[in-house]
């Protein structure tokens, strides 16, 4: 079994209208309902299957986004996001958009699904990762575009960083009253004493 990596920040997605997004949104919770290794949009979870979900869907998205952005052609909508990485987040983004190639056995889910599959979509992902078993601390943005089928990558933005202390402080992951490393306290005891 792969080591887990925890990974979180935020998620920026793009479809041609309101409705597809939420499509999407709909399709990719129900693919991810049971996943090992999953990527969840923050309040948006645990879905059925049902059209009392999807309706509900609606709300969900606005109480959850953190930003919206609308144009004549395309409706973009930015959430905060964690994950369980297989070794590391970006191995989950090889199969983001496998919603799209699932049997959901309901033909209005699959209808969705076929609509979808038409489209160009994409997902932004500005995030920071890290697994202390692999000692590693990953910052990357990410550029994903579902355009009729093929998917494509673009790392923007990579930098890796040794799982210390220091860094998981400097990079938020932890703040120094959850101390894990009886050296650091050690060194910085006066600080954290005098808090």
């Amino acid at each position: 079994m792969a080591n887990l990596s925890c990974a979180s920040g935020y998620m920026a997605l793009t479809t041609a209208t309101k409705e597809d997004l939420k499509d999407f949104i709909f399709l990719h919770v129900l693919s991810e309902k049971n996943a090992y290794y999953d990527t969840t949009i923050d309040g948006i979870e645990f879905l059925e299957p049902t059209i009392e979900d999807y309706e509900y869907l609606d709300v969900r998205i606005d109480e959850h986004k953190d930003e919206e952005i609308i144009t004549d052609d395309s409706y973009q909508v930015t959430f905060m996001f964690y994950a369980n990485g297989r070794w590391n987040f970006e191995n989950n983004l090889t199969w983001f958009f496998d919603c799209l190639k699932r049997d959901y056995n309901d033909d209005a889910i699959n209808a969705l699904r076929d609509n979808l599959k038409a489209q160009t979509i994409k997902a932004f992902f500005d995030y920071t990762d890290y697994d202390d078993g692999c000692d590693f601390i990953v910052e990357q943005k990410i550029l994903l575009t579902y355009d009729k089928g093929t998917v494509t990558k673009d790392v923007q933005e990579s930098s890796e960083t040794a799982f210390t202390v220091d860094a998981l402080l400097e990079k938020d992951i932890y703040d120094k009253y959850e101390i894990v490393s009886e050296r650091w306290l050690k060194e910085h005891y006066d600080e954290f004493a005098n808090h």
